[in-house]
């Protein structure tokens, strides 16, 4: 029994939001999903993936376009402490292409979408990723900030 996956035909492609063509865009973001096959042990991806009950790929993509924003919106310092709290912080940063803006809550949903995440499933990430980077010893600035950028209150 397959279960097929089908996006509204009004959704963004990940080219429209990156400038690019979707072909480069897709072989941009085929390359980068090699990656996450090393993520699958990463602490917080299991996180997402076991909370939300979707796969790693979703959770490390979704992560991906949550980062993104957080890191066009945080000072330098708090993206220095985000970084040092999330494991393999550079990698899921870099599965999505290098020309992708994410600078609003709503281009991140965008983001989630076009790779067949919804917004409930994105915003639960956000909170999740909150709670975990609280329990890493977050600063409350930190926290602040993330709630503020994802719309999210920490579980």
């Amino acid at each position: 029994l397959g279960l097929a996956l089908s996006l509204p035909a009004h959704a963004l492609s990940l080219g429209s939001l990156t400038g690019s063509d979707d072909n480069s865009t897709t072989s941009s973001l085929t390359s980068a999903l090699s990656s996450v096959a090393g993520l699958s042990d990463n602490a917080l991806v299991k996180s997402l993936s076991s909370s939300t009950d979707t796969s790693t790929t979703q959770a490390a993509t979704g992560t991906s376009a949550l980062l993104a924003l957080a890191s066009s919106s945080l000072s330098e310092e708090e993206n220095n402490e985000l970084s040092s709290l999330i494991p393999g912080y550079s990698t899921l940063k870099s599965l999505l292409p290098d020309n992708t803006i994410v600078d609003s809550m709503e281009k991140a949903i965008s983001v989630a979408n076009s790779l067949g995440i919804d917004s409930d499933t994105l915003k639960s990430y956000a909170s999740t990723l909150i709670s975990y980077v609280s329990k890493q010893g977050a600063s409350d600035s930190l926290i602040s900030s993330l709630t503020s950028l994802f719309g999210s209150s920490s579980k």
